[in-house]
């Protein structure tokens, strides 16, 4: 949570003062890697970053390719082979391969509803295509109580809804990229997810609970203290 906020900060910020910036977002992981998918980072246009997407040996690199995003406007998906072969010599540790999804800083409705629901600790998805030909970057917020947006065909749009809100009823629901057959062509969607945190109430609010509390608040647990004092 400590990095959510980090992250929705940084947006706040670039808002307000009007830099250009992109969003890198793992969207898929094979194998081993630092980091999960829907784990993000903020690059603005000096090449500031706020969060990190792996141990330190992709944040250089899609740095780059998020000053070629914001110049164009365009997104891509930039693939990373995290080979054996090379973990010794740039320091990668992992023997997976993760793709990265950089994009400029997407203000739309759908968007900005997902940033509330992180903000706020609420549950929700928010769908973003891809690949495709047409319709890259089309957006659809979903949530329990309704949906804003849309991915551009309304088959698609129903099909992503039944998988986000079966998403959201599993108990510790996952980031992640699928594929959809549309108009006889394949898109993929990726689908971020947030959920509530997890919390944990303490009973009693003696010194031990201190730590207890101040560590679970750090790994992002909604932290309730019960005592007969307080």
């Amino acid at each position: 949570m400590n990095e959510t906020t980090r992250l929705l900060d940084a947006v706040a910020a670039t808002r307000t003062s009007g830099t250009r910036a992109a969003v890198a977002t793992v969207v898929r992981v094979k194998g081993s890697a630092y980091r999960r998918e829907g784990t993000k980072m903020l690059i603005d246009e000096d090449g500031g970053q706020v969060c990190m997407i792996s141990g330190g040996c992709l944040e250089q690199e899609v740095g780059e390719v998020a000053r070629e995003v914001m110049a164009t406007g365009k997104p891509v998906v930039k693939p990373f082979d995290l080979d054996e072969d090379v973990v010794w010599g740039l320091g990668l540790g992992c023997g997976g391969s993760v793709d990265v999804y950089v994009e400029p800083l997407d203000m739309r409705r759908p968007n900005t509803r997902f940033l509330e629901v992180m903000r706020t600790g609420a549950a929700g998805c928010l769908a973003t295509v891809i690949t495709a030909e047409e319709g890259l970057n089309a957006r659809l917020f979903i949530a329990p109580d309704g949906s804003l947006g849309g991915l551009g065909d309304v088959g698609l749009d129903t099909s992503v809804k039944t998988w986000a809100l079966d998403k959201l009823d599993q108990l510790y629901p996952r980031a992640e990229t699928r594929s959809f057959m549309l108009g006889g062509g394949e898109v993929e969607v990726f689908l971020d997810v947030n959920v509530p945190p997890p919390e944990l109430i303490l009973f009693g609010a003696g010194h031990d609970a201190i730590p207890v509390a101040e560590t679970a608040y750090k790994l992002g647990f909604k932290v309730t203290v019960v005592d007969a004092r307080h």
